[in-house]
């Protein structure tokens, strides 16, 4: 795995597969319609992805302090039996619905609807899209019903207009009970030719903790995705990104982006952040004979730029076997990148003035997301060097040369990726560490690796601190002592 673990499975040669796997499935908690990339490294190993049903790679737990490696053992199947939990046929529909809208949408109209108790009513008439929702789908009062699909159904709503407003009539009740809706779901209703047809697509329940911690929002950086070509994105030679690898990845991403693919080839094409899409891919598609169920995978490297994996519909990699092929990390390599460093962009609005999520340190550039980056002014690195000294004084600071307390604010635990500053008494350790240097925490019976953002007068936690806020469920007020071990390790505890 990425993180370094490895697992074993038996490689079945009557059936062709890889068995006994469910130890490692239940780990990473798959569950079906997830999708797994096998890449063979040679003498029976893997390395292995796993993407989630936002189509974005996952974030891979490290094994707690005594883990017991699992021997082999577990079912001899991939799908429904040890290793992924047991659904029922309606959670399995709606887990598709989610995968293929992430996987395979490039609809340019669409509308979300979180479902309330008032759109579950026994009402005749049941108000489900506000105005802007009647606005963006293009809805209008000379029409009188709409069709909606979802899992292979399709559905006639009969429609109602009083006032200017839309109404959904009885119609709207049967659909609901066969798509079993529930209070909090999310559904994205998407339009297609047709101005009265929709597809509609689940996103979730927002009162789920999965959809909390893995949801649009994501608590974590996601630097790579994949997309399912289809025969509407070759007509309009524009691909649509997921949202979640959007949400994270949108401040990175220029007008132009540059596409690198392994045979070495650079093809420059454009972003729009509205419709959060690739423009102008024409010439990539037909320098690979690219066709509908094609699978192509986005990793971010830095400065506007992509890397690109195209894989057929067998699921092979089409730049395999090509000499001296260019891999993700001879770019990153090039650009001067570390895999999975990534300078988070966020929401400047919090209503925390006093802690670090304002906009002086938020909003660097991914330029400023190394240790040892340069502000592009003195005025910058000024303003960025007073809020540190500020913030840590709202977090009442203490400590000597090797170790430090803090009180954790609202912008260290909100899952915007705000990890702690460190004190300026261990600014003799912290500027001798390397260029996108990791740490790792040692918390309780786990660790976890934490990546640090900032530069040589100012550094702090980066990409690894939501995961290791949210599994230690670490709350506003909790007072956290670290200690530095020496080689990149730090001891945390909770003092109270």
């Amino acid at each position: 795995m990425r993180n370094g673990d490895g697992w074993h499975g038996v490689y079945d040669r009557t059936k062709s597969c890889i068995t006994r796997l469910g130890s490692m499935l239940d780990f990473y908690s798959v569950k079906p319609y997830y999708m797994i990339l096998l890449e063979y490294t040679g003498d029976g190993n893997f390395k292995t992805e796993i993407f989630d049903h936002d189509v974005v790679e996952i974030n891979y737990p490290l094994r707690p302090i005594g883990f017991k490696k699992p021997q082999l053992c577990g079912s001899n199947t991939l799908i429904g039996e040890e290793g992924i939990e047991q659904s029922t046929t309606i959670d399995i529909e709606k887990m598709a619905s989610k995968f293929f809208y992430n996987a395979q949408s490039n609809s340019k109209v669409t509308y979300d609807v979180t479902i309330e108790t008032e759109h579950l009513s026994k009402s005749d008439m049941i108000q489900v899209f506000r105005n802007e929702g009647v606005s963006k789908l293009g809805l209008n009062d000379e029409m009188s019903w709409m069709e909606l699909s979802m899992w292979g159904g399709k559905w006639v709503i009969n429609l109602k207009w009083e006032n200017g407003i839309l109404f959904f009539k009885e119609d709207w009740k049967v659909f609901t009970k066969v798509v079993n809706l529930r209070e909090g779901d999310i559904l994205v209703f998407a339009r297609c030719s047709h101005l009265q047809r929709f597809k509609v697509y689940f996103l979730g329940n927002k009162y789920s903790t999965d959809f909390q911690s893995k949801g649009v929002a994501g608590r974590n950086s996601k630097m790579k995705c994949l997309k399912m070509v289809g025969d509407d994105m070759l007509e309009g030679t524009d691909l649509e990104l997921p949202r979640k690898f959007i949400s994270t990845m949108a401040g990175f991403l220029r007008n132009q982006v540059k596409l690198i693919v392994g045979d070495g080839n650079e093809y420059p094409v454009s972003f729009c952040c509205v419709s959060n899409s690739l423009y102008g891919l024409k010439d990539f598609f037909s320098a690979y004979t690219v066709t509908a169920n094609f699978f192509i995978s986005f990793s971010y490297v830095g400065e506007s730029t992509l890397y690109v994996t195209i894989y057929s519909p067998s699921c092979m990699d089409i730049c395999n076997g090509i000499p001296k092929k260019l891999l993700l990390k001879d770019v990153r390599k090039m650009l001067g990148e570390k895999p999975n460093l990534v300078c988070y962009s966020t929401d400047e609005s919090s209503d925390d003035s006093s802690d670090d999520s304002s906009s002086g340190d938020a909003s660097q550039s991914s330029d400023d997301s190394s240790l040892h980056s340069v502000a592009h002014n003195t005025d910058h690195s000024h303003h960025t060097e007073k809020r540190a000294r500020t913030m840590q004084r709202n977090c009442g600071y203490s400590g000597n040369g090797t170790s430090f307390t803090v009180t954790l604010l609202k912008s260290h635990v909100d899952q915007r990726g705000h990890g702690v500053y460190f004190p300026r008494h261990m600014n003799t350790i912290y500027r001798t560490w390397k260029k996108a240097t990791f740490l790792t925490l040692y918390y309780g019976q786990g660790r976890w690796e934490v990546a640090l953002l900032g530069n040589k007068k100012n550094c702090r936690f980066g990409l690894g601190w939501n995961d290791f806020t949210f599994d230690n469920k670490f709350v506003i007020g909790n007072k956290l002592q670290f200690v530095y071990d020496g080689n990149c390790v730090l001891k945390v505890f909770l003092l109270e």
